[in-house]
């Protein structure tokens, strides 16, 4: 239940971040475009690219609370990861595009109105600010990470808006603009990179990022009547939701009832302690230690 409810409040979230989102960005543009402003031409152009992530992150998360079916067991938790790859793949690309025409119009300077960029910029603040607090208190979601790290440099590429706007309005020292456009987009780019790179490892099966291979290793180890483990694999099946299989060596002489036992002690300690929520234990005597498979 509460698992569904933080879900239920994460699409919430996203759909109103959406809206606002989206009403916000129309304004920008029109105010960039009048303004000649570098700096707010970009951040507007992200905040377009920002509907379309909280856009496939809304759709994400909605796709990853279906049920399980007969063809995919697995249920679609993996929407989430999909959508962050995807968003953090547009990040990338925008940031690129932002360094380019930033250096394009240094190289090339034009007037800005720097009193109309630091008014407009404020408004991002107010808005990309709130959907970016709304958004972390589920942040631990690869999905929703990606979404308020967005909305989080939106909100810091307003306040560098505003810092530009500013410095023009009262040095006429236009480059400003196109070095804070930069540097934003720097540290946005830098951030979409450790999305990807986190994404790519949940869907190549990865040790969870917040889970220690040895420490489970350790704590498996540490329950009575366990000899050895191996063939251990531990794996993200969605964001926050970890699952682990392995065999666990035990005394031959262990009857099946004390070997289900073990299973369930080993099950709930993982749970409580090593931030596995879903655990396939397979109990095997001494003397069936042969795996097929490579060992850890």
């Amino acid at each position: 239940m509460g698992h569904n409810h933080d879900h239920s409040h994460g699409s919430g979230h996203l759909g109103l971040g959406l809206v606002l989102n989206s009403a916000y960005t129309v304004i920008e543009f029109v105010a960039g475009a009048l303004t000649g402003s570098v700096a707010l031409m970009s951040d507007a152009a992200h905040n377009l690219t920002d509907v379309l992530t909280l856009g496939t992150s809304y759709w994400a998360d909605k796709i990853a609370r279906k049920n399980p079916t007969e063809r995919k067991t697995y249920g679609y938790g993996r929407a989430t990861i999909i959508a962050a790859l995807a968003n953090a793949s547009v990040m990338i690309a925008v940031s690129a595009a932002i360094i380019v025409g930033a250096v394009m119009r240094m190289l090339n300077p034009e007037p800005v109105e720097g009193g109309t960029v630091a008014l407009v910029a404020l408004g991002g603040i107010a808005v990309n600010g709130f959907i970016a607090y709304l958004l972390s208190r589920r942040k631990q979601d690869l999905n929703i990470k990606s979404a308020y790290i967005d909305m989080l440099f939106d909100t810091v590429s307003s306040v560098g808006a505003v810092v530009s706007g500013v410095v023009i309005y009262f040095t006429h020292v236009y480059w400003i603009d196109s070095a804070v456009g930069i540097a934003i987009a720097c540290l946005l780019a830098y951030n979409a990179v450790k999305i990807l790179l986190e994404a790519g490892h949940i869907l190549y099966d990865g040790t969870p990022s917040d889970v220690d291979f040895q420490k489970v290793k350790r704590a498996i180890m540490s329950v009575d009547h366990v000899l050895n483990v191996h063939d251990l694999h531990i794996r993200s099946i969605r964001s926050g939701y970890n699952s682990l299989s392995c065999h666990v060596v035990v005394p031959d002489s262990l009857s099946l009832p004390q070997a289900n036992d073990i299973r369930k002690s080993v099950s709930d300690l993982l749970e409580s302690s090593c931030s596995i929520q879903h655990s396939t234990i397979q109990t095997e005597p001494t003397v069936c230690t042969v795996s097929h498979l490579p060992r850890h």
